[in-house]
């Protein structure tokens, strides 16, 4: 059953030509479904992630389409008619996080503040949760009388994970949420969320630009670009093949496990100006198996074999050899 459907959202920035960081994008995620969204830096991956949770700030701006999480519109509703569903239909985990604790409230009453605000539970009630989120982090429960400054980075951040799972959201939303922490502790969170998911009835949606972490973690990947969705496929479809030439190129730099190469293939080019959007297909002057139609007419969505993607080429062969695309 869907959770969070997402149809044609468009966002942009500032009212005067207006940029368009997110162009017309549509997906679902499930109940107890683990998504995750992919991207090169500035694709519109964190302004999606801002737009869904409503929590966009001038000058961005919902443009177009609807967030519906839960049968409800969430593009349609008032600030005030939102505050009761945050926290507890969705909480989100921002990037660098660690650094959104307030630095002179200790732990407890941060976690104390989400619960009184959302909830009219008892004090006992409320001590209880914390230190069940603390447990399920695997954080010592004595964490919950210091303050901030007293954590280390990858403890800052399993507090900030803790604080997201509180009031049990039907959607958590975790952008970046291992950026600037080193590999074993990346490792152990990693590992904490998969470990919670099948403890808690939860759906994720996992942004992050490491395609490797993601295929791990998710059931199911969207691939960014340029502000539109150029790929939706299963993670264990992708690591078979991608279907979009952009996918191909950022499996391409992954390392392959046991391999002796030592070579990784870079895409060459940059991301387009989104103030300056080429004609066509905006990945066409990346792009290896780009033709003149490319250039000329921007290619839809299209569902081809489970999956979906944004590419003339591959749609077209696709449908001569009716399987899946041996190209790149």
């Amino acid at each position: 059953m869907s959770l969070l459907s997402v149809e044609g959202l468009k966002v942009t920035y500032g009212l005067r030509n207006p940029v368009y960081a997110v162009r017309g994008v549509s997906f679902e995620i499930f109940e107890e479904e683990f998504v995750g969204l992919v991207g090169e830096s500035g694709c519109g991956k964190s302004t999606l992630g801002f737009a869904i949770a409503r929590l966009e700030r001038p000058p961005a701006r919902i443009a177009g389409g609807r967030v519906v999480l839960d049968g409800r519109d969430w593009t349609a509703m008032s600030e005030r008619e939102l505050r009761p569903h945050r926290w507890k239909d969705v909480s989100v985990v921002l990037q660098s996080g660690m650094n959104a604790l307030n630095p002179v409230m200790t732990i407890e009453a941060q976690f104390r503040d989400v619960m009184v605000q959302h909830t009219d539970w008892s004090e006992p009630a409320i001590r209880q949760r914390a230190l069940e989120v603390l447990d399920m982090v695997h954080i010592d429960r004595d964490i919950l009388f210091r303050y901030p400054h007293e954590l280390s980075g990858g403890m800052k951040q399993r507090v900030v994970i803790a604080m997201a799972f509180l009031l049990h959201p039907k959607l958590i939303i975790l952008d970046e949420p291992t950026t600037a922490l080193d590999m074993v502790v990346q490792r152990e969170i990693m590992d904490n969320l998969m470990e919670l998911r099948g403890r808690e009835k939860f759906s994720l949606l996992f942004i992050s630009h490491d395609l490797g972490l993601v295929l791990e973690i998710s059931d199911r990947v969207l691939i960014m670009y340029a502000g539109q969705i150029v790929e939706e496929n299963r993670a264990e479809n992708l690591l078979e093949y991608g279907l979009h030439p952009y996918t191909q190129a950022l499996m391409r730099s992954l390392p392959v496990p046991g391999s002796d190469a030592r070579e990784f293939h870079g895409l060459r080019g940059s991301p387009p100006n989104l103030r300056q959007m080429p004609k066509g297909c905006a990945f066409a002057p990346r792009c290896d198996l780009v033709t003149a139609e490319c250039h000329e007419v921007e290619p839809d969505l299209e569902d081809i074999n489970g999956a979906k993607v944004r590419c003339h080429v591959v749609g077209k062969e696709v449908r001569v050899r009716g399987s899946e695309p041996s190209i790149g």
